[in-house]
């Protein structure tokens, strides 16, 4: 195990200063990569609970939630500046949804079915 080979070493002038990692290149890495795995499977997690919980009840989202869960099914957004974020799926399809707080339930329902079919209708 790597319980001392890498070890977070702050600087003498005070709490204010950045850590500073100590240990080889490999094991920099490794915690890196450590890092990185479980921000992602966070994300993902995250996601899901979010799309479960808009399945059980689709009202009063905010449009922040809908990225989340766009951002980690792989799902392209925009908001070009306008009131409404344009999501796209992979195959084609595309759902435009206004930025009004809080989203309306139909747009909320239409959003899982692109999420998860890759149907806009």
């Amino acid at each position: 195990m790597r319980d001392n080979a890498v070890q977070l070493a702050h600087a003498a002038d005070g709490a204010n200063s950045a850590p500073q990692l100590s240990g080889t290149l490999d094991d920099r890495i490794h915690l890196l990569q450590s890092s990185v795995t479980s921000s992602i499977i966070s994300t993902v997690t995250q996601a899901e609970k979010i799309l479960k919980k808009m399945k059980a009840n689709p009202r009063d989202w905010r449009i922040e939630s809908l990225k989340i869960v766009a951002e980690a099914s792989k799902v392209a957004f925009r908001q070009p500046g306008g009131s409404h974020v344009i999501f796209r799926h992979a195959n084609g399809a595309m759902l435009s949804v206004p930025a009004h707080r809080p989203i309306k339930s139909f747009y909320i329902r239409k959003f899982v079915r692109l999420i998860e079919y890759g149907v806009s209708e």
